[in-house]
Formats: C-alpha cells, structure tokens, sequence
C-alpha cells in the first residue's frame, strides 16, 4: 500500500457492533476512544463520518499499525529509488533461486526478490531456464496427477519431450527449446498457482533466447512435430469460447477480432506517457457494442512485431464485470504479431482464464483501466466533448453506447471526505468459473492520485484533475 492509501484506509470501519468487534482477536487499532478499526479480508466496510474530522491524524495512526503488523499488508510498495516492496507472501513464498532473480512482472518489465528492475542476458536466460525445468520435473514428479481431458496425450507428449532431450547431437538451440516445451507440458500438471509461477517465467525467458520468426528456421523437424502437437493439445483443452460467451452473458461487450485497420476497431490517438513499456508508441483503440453500453480498449504498443505486446480489455457499465486477453497465443504463449495490419482473432488470445499474470494486481479500482484525464487521448475516452472537459468528442461507430463508467450502484463505496457522500461503483474481474484464486478487486475506499478507489498496483500514473468526487470516471 502506498502512503496515499494509508491514508484512505483510515476512514474505514468494520460494520460490526461493538460487542462484536469487542469479542475479536484480530490486531485492532484505536482510532479514537470510541471507535476502533479492525483489518480483516472479505469484511464490508462502510465510512464513519466522525473519523472524517480527524483523517490527519488517523493517517499517522495507520501508517504505523500497518508497520507494527505487516502481515496485513499485500500490495507491491513503489519505493523512492525506482524499486518496488514486493508483497510478504510473494517473499515468504520463494522456493528456488530463480524465484528470487525473477520474483515479479508485468509487461514486460522484471523484478528481483529485492524489488530491483533487472536486465537478463542470453547466458542467464539459457541457465534459468534449465532451472524452471529441473523445477517443473521435480514438483510433477512430487504430485499427484490430475483428472483432466486427454491425460494420456499430454504423458505420450512427456515421454517424446524426454527422448528428444536425451538426445546427444542437439545443439544448444534446439537443447534449450526441448526444454521449454517440456516446461509447457510438464507445468500443465501442475495445480494452478504453480503452473503459473513456472509458466511467466518460462515464456518471459523463451522470448529472450527464441527470437520469432528466425527460430523457425533452425529447429529440428521433430521438435516441430511435438510443438505443433503440444499446442493443439492445449487449444483443444483451452480454447475458451466460452470465456467470450460467459462475458456476453454477464453484459460485457464482447469485442471483435483486433486489427489496426479494422473498421470496428477505432484509433482515437497515442498516449503521451507509454505506461510500463517505454520507449514504444501505445497506441489506443476503441470498439463500442451497438447493444451493450460499456466499452472495449485495446492497447497495442510498438509496431506490431513478434515483441511488442497488445492487451484488450472489456467493461459492462450495467453490471460491472470486466474481462482480459492479450495478444500471447493459446497454447503456445508466443506473442501474435499485429504488425502490417495482421489480424489478431481473439479466440486466439490468452484470456483470464489461462493468462500466468494477474491483471488485477496492477488494474483495480472503481473500473478496470487504468486511465489519467491528464492525458488527450485517455481524456477523450472518458468524457470528451462534455461541456467544460476540454477534450475531443470520441470518434468511431456506437460511440453513444462507450463509456468506461460503472453504473451507480454497482458494489458502491463512499467516497472519503464528501458530504453527502460520493459512491463510486467497483468493477468485478471475470477469470472463469470458478474464479481464479486472487483475481479480486479489493482496493478500499478513497480517491488516490488516480480518480479511482485506491492505488493502482505497483505504479503511478499522472495526476488525476479535477478534485475526486466531482467529476471522475
């Protein structure tokens, strides 16, 4: 948490009577001789107007009991010299060495288990690879198996995999991408968590040592057979059209396949700060339901080629629920080219379902993206042509249906510091059903730098004019 939402978690307070909260063990702080504040997960939390009066001093108040009790603390801390405090669960649950050299990411960028920025090169990456498949051989090993469709093709791919890599004329290439591909195989049975964990790191690696499309050219036949092999046993497995038809269902606008030049899709113009991938255009393209009021954004950055990444993301205004894809390939975790006007089908892409990050450990708050009015294009997105806005009018087909807004009451919360209170709605990440273990959008109450209900994830945007409450998204 950051020192702003310190702050904003000040005001809160459990809707418990006071005999109940009396009779809880959880660490309490006093906030004031008749109030006390109790942080407990999956607790509703509601504003106490009379710790408005005092929010000086409870932010204080909180800074320090979150130090004294830092096991209620999960959020990834921006730190003054450009490194980030990783959460104590993610540094508590560290295994391995390469765990600790690759702790966290997100697009793009890595973090060490110290919250440093790190720059890996071929040799590491060849090493830390051979890591993650020693690691993903160890714990298959260790567990039991899983009940799952097509079981048997998934062991007979193992067992090739196995052959290929005992082989003693491969080159170090080819050595190196039998074991990625036995990384794919082998963490597909795995449980969930651990499957991911081995997984974003596999693929990060993987886009390091196998430049696309150039090592096409130097893989062996055979393993080509079992990449192909491997990946439409996933896609037969993974292939979630019933991701998209679950968004539908819940009144999520369900997008189109992305193109840079698709007349459905609709440029509105390149952000002025680049977000986490510097140094590359983000360009931002919009598609709007002619049924379904809410919005879809895609966000490609770069030119399009075999590194550069394009996320989409899609929010109902009706009933808050938001669903994600980025342009990494069903079964093979390759990055789908956009470039020169290629067209990304999005039964192709990764959705929430399968994807080894968590988006919603960096996009939380009242809506799912994470936009600054600061900047023209995300201004125009979020209210332009709205008198006194100062932004273009949005451009493009049902542009009467856009909006990123949730519609009130939609999980409200109170804004912290008006009277009468400001509500801002939540949205609610869809990952599958179940849903995934952490794909939440917890953030407390308050307004942050960001317009949104707390900070967002281990970044910060620009600031966020006018004064929260009064007229944010």
């Amino acid at each position: 948490m950051t020192r702003l939402s310190l702050a904003l978690t000040a005001i809160l307070t459990l809707t418990l009577p006071p005999a109940a909260q009396a009779q809880d063990n959880t660490p309490s702080l006093l906030i004031r001789p008749e109030t006390s504040l109790t942080l407990r997960p999956n607790v509703e939390l509601t504003v106490r107007p009379e710790i408005l009066r005092d929010l000086r001093l409870t932010a204080t108040q909180i800074e320090q009991f979150l130090r004294a009790h830092p096991e209620l603390d999960k959020e990834a801390k921006p730190l003054p010299d450009g490194r980030i405090q990783l959460p104590p669960d993610l540094v508590e649950g560290a295994r391995y060495g390469l765990e600790k050299r690759m702790a966290i990411a997100g697009h793009g960028q890595v973090f060490d288990i110290e919250g440093r920025p790190i720059k890996i090169d071929r040799d590491e990456a060849a090493k830390l690879l051979s890591d993650i498949q020693e690691v993903a051989l160890l714990e298959r090993r260790a567990s039991k198996l899983p009940e799952m469709e097509g079981m048997d093709q998934l062991i007979e791919i193992t067992k090739i995999l196995e052959e290929v890599r005992s082989l003693r004329d491969l080159d170090e290439t080819n050595r190196l991408y039998a074991q990625y591909l036995t990384i794919r195989a082998e963490a597909q049975m795995l449980e969930d968590s651990r499957r991911a964990a081995l997984l974003w790191r596999a693929e990060h690696l993987s886009r390091l040592l196998f430049p696309r499309p150039e090592i096409e050219a130097v893989l062996r036949p055979d393993l080509i057979r079992v990449k192909l092999r491997l990946s439409d046993w996933i896609i037969s497995l993974l292939t979630q059209t019933d991701y998209m038809r679950s968004c539908g269902a819940e009144d999520v606008p369900v997008p189109p396949d992305f193109s840079t030049n698709s007349s459905k899709w609709t440029f509105q113009g390149n952000l002025a700060s680049t977000l986490i991938v510097q140094g590359k255009t983000a360009a931002v393209y919009t598609y709007a339901s002619p049924s379904v009021r809410g919005s879809c954004i895609a966000l490609p950055r770069g030119p399009g080629g075999t590194t550069d990444v394009a996320g989409v993301i899609c929010q109902s205004a009706e009933t808050g629920k938001a669903c994600f894809w980025d342009n990494l390939e069903k079964g093979t975790g390759d990055i789908i080219p956009f470039g020169n006007n290629a067209v990304i089908k999005i039964r192709d892409m990764q959705d929430a379902t399968e994807l080894s990050l968590n988006c919603t450990g960096c996009h939380q708050g009242n809506n799912v993206f994470n936009i600054s009015p600061d900047d023209p294009t995300w201004c125009r997105l979020l209210r332009g042509g709205q008198s006194g806005a100062n932004c273009n009018a949005l451009s493009g087909p049902n542009a009467a249906n856009f909006t990123t807004e949730v519609d009130p009451g939609v999980l409200p919360l109170s804004v912290p510091g008006t009277m009468p209170p400001v509500l801002h709605s939540r949205y609610t990440p869809l990952s599958g059903s179940p849903a995934r273990p952490g794909w939440v959008n917890n953030t407390a109450p308050g307004c942050g730098g960001a317009c949104h209900l707390g900070p967002n994830g281990a970044f910060t945007p620009p600031p966020m004019p006018p004064t929260c409450g009064a007229n944010c998204n």
